[in-house]
């Protein structure tokens, strides 16, 4: 579709409160970038302190540009012998006539090149919806013996205290292993692992299960 048909439709999507495919799956403004400022720069290590998030036992956190975007990920332990790495991904964003609103789950999986492994072809559908001080976030459960791995998704709006200046919208993913409980493994992508990060102060953790994935907005 040519672009300027593009940013007609999308404006007038945002001006109607309706949603389309085109505008969800990639942010607009990358496609007015150059290729040139589509380029991802190389990861560069970060203190703790700078994390948008913290968590207990991290390893790293690691931070790289794309395109408008800014991506952290925090690496965390894996005791299991499932491949793949444990870790929290964190995308900030600018969304045109978005904010931070809906979480957009196959759009999400899109923009950071699939979901990792044991979740490539995860049905967003089967996934369980909680919430906290935050809002909701979702997850799907593979097991696998004693051992529970989650694939978590969140995304945080700017009326909170947690987006990077010149941001609107706080994306997080959390693929996480671990020989222990279910709330275990879903932990890292609660409230309290922002509680403490560099950009809020402390706050306090609340939580309750909906009784369905589809009885809140993803």
């Amino acid at each position: 579709m040519p672009l300027p048909l593009l940013l007609l439709r999308c404006l007038t999507a945002v001006l109607l409160g309706v949603s389309l495919s085109a505008c969800d799956i990639v942010n607009v403004g990358d496609r007015l970038l150059n290729p040139a400022d589509r380029r991802s720069t190389e990861y560069r290590m970060l203190p703790p302190s700078m994390g948008w998030a913290f968590i207990a036992g991290q390893l790293t956190v690691m931070q790289r540009s794309i395109g408008n975007e800014v991506e952290q990920v925090i690496s965390l332990p894996n005791a299991t012998a499932i491949p793949g790495d444990n870790q929290m991904i964190l995308r900030a964003s600018r969304r045109w006539g978005e904010g931070a609103g809906r979480l957009r789950i196959e759009a999400l999986r899109a923009r950071i090149n699939g979901f990792p492994t044991p979740f490539e072809t995860v049905d967003p559908g089967v996934m369980i919806t909680e919430t906290d001080s935050l809002g909701a976030y979702s997850y799907a459960l593979e097991t696998f013996g004693d051992i529970n791995c989650v694939l978590a998704v969140r995304k945080v709006d700017g009326t909170e205290r947690l987006i990077p200046a010149k941001r609107n919208a706080l994306e997080a993913v959390l693929r996480n292993c671990v020989v222990g409980s279910v709330e275990e493994a879903v932990n890292p992508i609660r409230d309290t692992s922002f509680a403490y990060s560099g950009l809020t102060g402390p706050r306090e953790a609340s939580g309750s299960r909906l009784l369905s994935p589809l009885s809140a907005p993803l």
